[in-house]
């Protein structure tokens, strides 16, 4: 008599069910670009301009002629590149087209997420929450870092997740080569986000931080962590390095990333967004400004300000929307759940990251959660910034839904009568 393989059997449906949510985000998204008119944002019009001129020689600039780093080159590179390659009409809907493919991937990397975490149950059910939502799907059409930065800021996540599994107290020697470059692919996928979208650096070596807390009391296990954070940041730096030399060469100053950071922290600084008409700022002074306003703020109301920069903010970021088009253009069936998919992820995803102190499986994705909010608590508060956090909401509401799921089914089974 032959057994199952019922091992090989699941991994197959694995496959299935990721092919499954690969189909349906693509189908999705192109549907939605082909069928949809949707005019550019401001930042879209610029991102665009800014690589016409990278393309006609004129140089790299934001808002200008002139050479300047008031936004990281990832996303404007990746502009040129199309424009260069396909011409500016047709480089445009190749650009959507390249969008909507990583956007699918997206949504199968943050199935891929739910399962390392998880089971394979959650990660099919976040994997379909992000296939599905709308401004996840409407991003694809947009000129702006959103989509790009996603896919691999989580590709990055997905793989830090694994080597965060790989810690063994008894890890053989001979793989840790393996090891050791995974940590290096985490630093060049880590450097590339950053370059798209900067956020995110202050939480560049917390994964292995939180690895050494982890693995306390066992000191080779701890030095092989430290190896392994350095060889991030050899590999990530290397990716950093071209901007860094151009900065210097072109501008003749070291800029890590860029010079715009002042702007949205400086407009953060307004408590309920009452920002006075016409209030202006010279760029090179912004950031002093900001770090100004933010001290007299909490010295003269700090009351105010205390709960401007964190429930004001978080009311701001997470309980809006961002889904901008208009009633006419917008396809009816995305009203029909829109309201649903966001609510549900944002309040169970954050009972999910309350509950992590307890449900130990999802605590490192409820944490990076957390230190990247606060992250954005520091700036201008916009439901734009909400997209970039809410995959890995999707992906603790999945899991603590789940998980609730299955311990009433269990409580059900024991407290029903038999008959």
């Amino acid at each position: 008599m032959k057994l199952r393989d019922t091992k090989g059997r699941t991994k197959n449906n694995d496959k299935l069910f990721f092919v499954i949510i690969f189909l349906l985000a693509l189908f999705l998204r192109l549907h939605f670009i082909f069928n949809v008119e949707y005019p550019l944002m401001d930042d879209g019009e610029n991102y665009l301009n800014m690589a016409r001129r990278i393309v006609s020689g004129h140089g790299y600039g934001y808002l200008s002629d002139s050479p300047n780093a008031y936004v990281t080159p990832g996303y404007p590179l990746f502009l040129a590149f199309f424009l260069w390659m396909f011409g500016d009409s047709g480089g445009m809907t190749v650009i959507q087209i390249t969008q909507c493919i990583l956007g699918a991937f997206t949504s199968v990397i943050s199935a891929l997420i739910g399962k390392q975490i998880m089971s394979r149950n959650t990660g099919i059910l976040s994997g379909l929450l992000v296939a599905v939502y709308p401004p996840f799907i409407m991003s694809s059409l947009c000129i702006l870092t959103e989509c790009l930065y996603l896919f691999f800021f989580l590709l990055y996540f997905y793989f830090q997740l694994i080597s965060l599994d790989l810690i063994s107290y008894s890890y053989p020697r001979e793989k840790l080569k393996g090891r050791f470059l995974l940590s290096g692919l985490c630093g060049i996928l880590f450097s590339l986000s950053v370059l798209i979208r900067p956020t995110v650096l202050p939480l560049a070596l917390f994964p292995y931080i939180y690895k050494l807390v982890q693995a306390r009391g066992k000191r080779d296990q701890r030095r092989l962590i430290l190896t392994e954070s350095a060889v991030f940041l050899i590999c990530g730096c290397a990716v950093m390095l071209p901007w860094w030399i151009r900065n210097i060469t072109v501008l003749g100053e070291f800029i890590i990333l860029s010079q715009g950071s002042g702007n949205p922290l400086l407009f953060g600084t307004f408590p309920d967004m009452q920002i006075p008409d016409g209030y202006y700022i010279p760029p090179d002074k912004e950031f002093s400004e900001a770090l100004s306003r933010i001290k007299n703020g909490f010295s003269s109301e700090p009351i105010k300000y205390f709960l401007w920069y964190t429930v004001g903010k978080f009311k701001y970021i997470f309980f809006n929307i961002w889904y901008y088009l208009p009633g006419p253009i917008s396809p009816r069936y995305h009203n029909l759940y829109l309201p649903f998919v966001h609510y549900f992820s944002v309040v169970t995803g954050w009972m999910a990251v309350v509950f992590s102190v307890v449900f130990g499986r999802i605590r490192f994705i409820s944490i990076y959660v957390s230190l990247l909010t606060l992250l954005q608590l520091c700036f201008i508060p916009s439901e734009r910034y909400a997209y970039t956090i809410l995959p890995l909401l999707m992906i603790c509401a999945s899991a603590f839904a789940l998980h609730c799921f299955s311990l009433i089914k269990r409580e059900y089974r024991i407290t029903r009568p038999d008959i």
